[in-house]
């Protein structure tokens, strides 16, 4: 690190009005004879910022706490969802900001992300609240990227677990048991994979809550 210092095929329809102002985007799932729901469009994730580019240049304060808060920032022009990010001082974090934690492991000197930074950046660049049986879905897409449970009960993560425990808001776990980190480095690709299971479609929004 340097410093610079096989479930039914149904479809649920969603009145569009809920989403307000705000341009979602839903999963997209083949229906009737096979054919890909009309007039949608298949999301495309653009990464305004290196994502890499946040695991360098840390100060002495972020070093010795072993994480970065990243601030991310979402814009969408209509199946194009792009996404920009910025480091950003504990100060200057504000509930209701999209901010995750870049963790740094001293003993690996890597940096890590949670699975619930992930499915809560997820759910900011989609534009909508995932239901539960959505994040179990994400979570089985994500295993492919070789995530590792960090435990207090599993020799040589000990001390990894109780740094994420200890973190304040906002805090990258949801409650005291396993915690399932990724590489910092396939974030991108773990975004991209996701996103591009979903589409919008102008009108009524459909999404099917199968696989």
């Amino acid at each position: 690190m340097r410093s610079s210092s096989t479930r039914s095929r149904s479809t649920k329809i969603i009145n569009p009005l809920r989403l307000g102002k705000k341009q979602a985007l839903m999963r997209t799932r083949r229906y009737g004879s096979g054919e890909d729901l009309p007039e949608s469009h298949r999301a495309v994730l653009e990464l305004k910022t290196p994502l890499d580019s946040m695991c360098t240049g840390w100060n002495d304060e972020e070093l010795k706490i072993g994480r970065r808060l990243v601030r991310f920032k979402r814009a969408q022009d209509g199946y194009c969802v792009k996404l920009s990010c910025e480091s950003i001082k504990q100060e200057e974090y504000s509930e209701g900001d999209t901010v995750i934690s870049c963790i740094y492991r001293r003993d690996t000197d890597s940096c890590y992300v949670t699975s619930v930074d992930i499915i809560f950046l997820l759910e900011t660049i989609v534009g909508d609240g995932f239901e539960i049986e959505e994040k179990n879905r994400i979570r089985r897409n994500l295993e492919g990227f070789r995530p590792k449970t960090i435990s207090k009960n599993r020799a040589g993560s000990e001390g990894f677990f109780q740094q994420i425990m200890d973190f304040s808001a906002p805090k990258p776990r949801n409650i005291e048991k396993d915690v399932k980190v990724f590489e910092w480095s396939v974030l991108s690709q773990a975004l991209e994979k996701i996103v591009s299971k979903y589409v919008r479609q102008y009108g009524i929004l459909f999404v099917q809550i199968t696989l």
